[in-house]
C-alpha cells in the first residue's frame, strides 16, 4: 500500500474550535493536517496563550514519539480541518516506505522543543520589541479601521500581520500581545484583540 493511501485511512474531521488534545494528556497519537489551521494553546499563569499556529500540510504532537510524554499543550481546530491521527506504530511503517516524512516528523519534534525553549525565554528580550510591535498595530489600524475609541481586530489575522512585519514567530508575537494585555494597553479574548485606547497605545510608545 502507497503511503498516501496508507495515511488517508486515518483522516478525522474537526469542526472550528474542537479540541484535539489536551495539555497534560498522554501523548499516544501524532497528527498531520490534511486541510484546515489548529492552534496551539498553553497554560500559562491561569491563562492560555497561544504558541503556534499548525497550517495544512505541517505535523503537530510528535511527542507521542517518546515513551510515556505528557502534551505541552493544548491542540484546538482554529477551522473545520481534516486531521491524520497517526499511532507512532503507523508512523514507523511509513517511515520505511518514505524516509522523507519520517524526516518531517523529526524535524517537527525539534523545531517544536525548541520552540518551547524560546517562548520560555523571549521575555527577557521581547521589551526591545514591545514599541515597534506598537507602532505596527497602529499602523495596521489605520489602514483597516475608522479610528475610534474601542478597535476590535480579529487575534489570528493580528498575530499573522506582526509576524510577516517582522519575520519573527507568531508564538513571540502572542508573548508581545499578552505583555501589552498587562498593562491594560489592550484587551485579548478567544478570538479577538481589543484596542481600549488608541490615544493611549500612543502615548506609551512615543
Amino acid at each position: 500500500m502507497e503511503a498516501n493511501e496508507l495515511l488517508n485511512k486515518f483522516v478525522s474531521t474537526f469542526s472550528k474550535d474542537s479540541i484535539i488534545f489536551r495539555e497534560g494528556e498522554l501523548a499516544t497519537h501524532i497528527y498531520f493536517v490534511k486541510t484546515g489551521r489548529v492552534l496551539l494553546l498553553k497554560r500559562i499563569n491561569g491563562t492560555e496563550r497561544i504558541v503556534g499556529i499548525i497550517n495544512s500540510g505541517e505535523i503537530f504532537g510528535e511527542l507521542a514519539l517518546l515513551d510515556n510524554s505528557i502534551r505541552i499543550s493544548t491542540a484546538k481546530a482554529l477551522e473545520d480541518s481534516d486531521i491524520i491521527k497517526l499511532d507512532p506504530k503507523i508512523v514507523i511503517e511509513l517511515s520505511s516506505h518514505n524516509s522523507e516524512f519520517m524526516m518531517n516528523i523529526f524535524k517537527g519534534l525539534a523545531k517544536r522543543l525548541v520552540s518551547l525553549s524560546d517562548f520560555l525565554m523571549d521575555n527577557l528580550e521581547l521589551g526591545d520589541l514591545e514599541f515597534k510591535v506598537i507602532s505596527r498595530i497602529v499602523q495596521y489600524v489605520q489602514i483597516k479601521f475608522t479610528i475610534e475609541k474601542y478597535i476590535v481586530i480579529n487575534m489570528i489575522e493580528l498575530i499573522e500581520f506582526l509576524s510577516g512585519q517582522f519575520s519573527i514567530p507568531e508564538e513571540k508575537v502572542s508573548l508581545l500581545l499578552n505583555r501589552l494585555s498587562q498593562k491594560n494597553l489592550l484587551s485579548i479574548d478567544n478570538e479577538n484583540v481589543t484596542i481600549l485606547d488608541l490615544k493611549l497605545l500612543l502615548g506609551y510608545s512615543n
